[in-house]
């Protein structure tokens, strides 16, 4: 075909253009020369991609940080560091390095944490870490191939402690991993090979129901960029780095045969599709337990609030007799009513608590008793106090000083198995409302040092408990605090497991007391219950969306590998706690036991495959 005039200038236009815009920025650059000779066009390629030539998991260091879950972490979990902390580990590579790349978040107040990340004693990368979700960051900085010993040190940390204000924070660096990786220029030519990827989970004709992890392996001679994942040619999700997994939920899905895919792709665009794994969901609740199996409530333990929860299809309740407070006053016949609630397929966990709310070492043998006592009353299950790392419960504020709790707890536990060796027999609850007022009395410190102090508890105890409110923040899935991101109790329950786990105490967690908002006042219009940030009452939509982010956010804790088992909302009905006179709390009933949107909620996740 005969070349038009006009070709050639716009030809000669868009060389132009794109010669400009070449950068060395790029992640991978390729850099061009036509050389015009007699026997025709010689292309020379110099490819600028980054190879891993060493790498490190953050939760490989030691030092004194605490190892934090992370579903979207190469390894499943990160190393968070606060205060005066840093980590050392070793770093072996496999060729000579060029640069350095830290993969971290962080938890900002009044500022960003500062990473300083030193091979063999001399900073490689300072870096200040203001994103909230992971990423990496990046110097250049040679290493020589070998063995290096490696230090990451939070440089600037910070805390702001007012005793309860909404603006308390503290910093935070989590690691995921540091590479050393080789972006020295080779010669190549244009890369043309497609990814290898395979799914790994769940198995071909394998049978799944409620929350599933799809894997997949993907590697590429070059880097993979992305992976997508597809349900029936349909995709579904999009994971940007490694691990490539996926929450599936089959509860969306039909009860038949499902086909799963994966496709990765490359930096240069090339890509490829896995083979099929074939799956059959089966969500029929004669098969397995229901969400219902692990929810309960907290509740006065009358008959017709036991008539109450059983219509909401849950099958548990907690309640609080405390030694001093109770039976006695009330003239109930507690014992009847934890048989009528057997007689409803409902289970009874007692938080054993006594009044006034002080303890001493005086105490102990009472207590211990008092609460073995309920194995003879029928409970399925005793919790050993209830926010004892919150002043209000425990008297005064614990400050690092949990030998007493120990002391307590070691004796309760024993005199409980004295009477079973089967009873859950649990911490007490830890509160979420002291956040950073103390740093021993955070819930995964608290439960640190409780742990640290014990004897005869941390054989005789067999659940964690935690009281994970998230109604500082808007939701429990993020935070609406502007200066800090883990102002947020729910988040920290990974935290608590893990500081539970590294101390061989790794057992279930309970959430004895979910939900809210609580902190209500009587206000002109009726109870307000008000987001302790802004100050504005929830609605029964926004308490709405609250409870729903929670059973989403209760979801991604156990594909996390955070092993929730049971929760329990805070009240059955708006108004007075049914487990303390200091609190009013936002209930699954309105108080003419009319069922509010939030109860709605409970009531028809209750039907659905645990």
């Amino acid at each position: 075909m005969p070349k038009s005039k006009s070709s050639k200038p716009k030809m000669k236009k868009t060389y132009k253009k794109s010669r400009k815009n070449l950068s060395l920025k790029s992640p991978i650059v390729l850099v061009f020369l036509t050389v015009v000779v007699a026997l025709g066009i010689l292309i020379v390629y110099t490819s600028l991609a980054a190879a891993i030539v060493g790498r490190v998991e953050g939760e490989a260091l030691t030092g004194s940080g605490v190892v934090t879950g992370d579903v979207l972490a190469s390894g499943g979990n990160t190393l968070k560091l606060t205060s005066n902390t840093s980590a050392t580990g070793t770093i072996t590579t496999t060729a000579n390095a060029t640069t350095v790349v830290i993969r971290a978040k962080g938890t900002q107040c009044k500022g960003a944490p500062q990473a300083n990340v030193t091979i063999d004693g001399k900073t490689a990368l300072l870096a200040s870490v203001s994103g909230t979700t992971l990423g990496n960051y990046t110097a250049n900085y040679a290493v020589a191939k070998g063995s290096h010993n490696i230090k990451v040190t939070l440089t600037n940390p910070y805390s702001y402690n007012r005793r309860g204000s909404k603006y308390d924070c503290t910093r935070a660096l989590y690691i995921d991993n540091i590479q050393l990786q080789d972006t020295t220029p080779i010669a190549t030519t244009a890369d043309s090979t497609a990814p290898s990827i395979t799914i790994s989970s769940p198995s071909n004709n394998n049978i799944a129901s409620g929350i599933v992890a799809v894997k997949a392996n993907a590697t590429d001679n070059t880097a993979v960029s992305k992976v997508d994942f597809y349900l029936d040619g349909a995709m579904q999700s999009s994971v940007t780095a490694s691990p490539y997994n996926w929450a599936w939920d089959t509860n969306t899905t039909s009860n038949t045969t499902h086909t799963l895919t994966a496709k990765a792709y490359d930096l240069a665009g090339n890509s490829q599709t896995s083979s099929g794994v074939v799956v059959g969901v089966n969500n029929s609740t004669a098969s397995g337990s229901t969400w219902g199996d692990h929810m309960g409530v907290n509740i006065w333990p009358t008959k017709s609030n036991i008539d109450r929860v059983k219509a909401t299809g849950m099958k548990w309740v907690r309640i609080s007799w405390e030694l001093g407070w109770g039976p006695t006053a009330s003239g109930e016949d507690v014992a009847a009513n934890v048989a009528y609630a057997h007689s409803k397929g409902i289970k009874v966990l007692q938080s054993c608590q006594k009044t006034p709310h002080s303890y001493s070492s005086a105490d102990v043998t009472s207590f211990a008793n008092y609460c073995a006592s309920w194995v003879d009353k029928g409970v399925d299950a005793i919790e050993i106090g209830n926010e004892w790392n919150h002043a209000p419960f425990w008297g005064s504020w614990p400050n690092g000083n949990y030998a007493l709790q120990a002391q307590i707890s070691d004796a309760t536990s024993t005199a409980i198995r004295a009477k079973s060796a089967t009873m859950p027999i649990m911490n007490s609850g830890w509160s979420p409302e002291n956040q950073d007022l103390h740093p021993y009395d955070i819930p995964q410190q608290a439960m640190a040092r409780l742990l640290d102090a014990s004897g005869t508890f941390k054989t005789d105890g067999n659940i964690i408990a935690t009281h994970p409110y998230a109604y500082n923040c808007n939701s429990p899935l993020s935070c609406s605090y502007p200066t800090r991101k883990d102002y947020n109790a729910f988040l920290a329950t990974a935290d608590v497991y893990q500081a539970a786990k590294t101390r061989g105490y790794d057992r279930s967690v309970w959430m004895t007391e979910i939900g809210g908002p609580s902190g209500g006042i009587n206000s002109a219009t009726g109870l307000c219950f008000k987001n302790l940030y802004t100050g504005a009452c929830f609605t029964t939509e926004t308490q709405r969306q609250l409870f729903a982010d929670y059973i989403t956010g209760v979801k991604t804790l156990r594909i996390g590998g955070t092993p929730v088992e049971l929760l329990f909302w805070s009240s059955l009905v708006d108004g007075a706690s049914a487990t303390n006179a200091l609190e009013q709390t936002a209930g699954l009933y309105y108080s003419n036991w009319t069922i509010k949107p939030a109860g709605q909620v409970v009531a028809d996740q209750a039907t659905q495959p645990w």
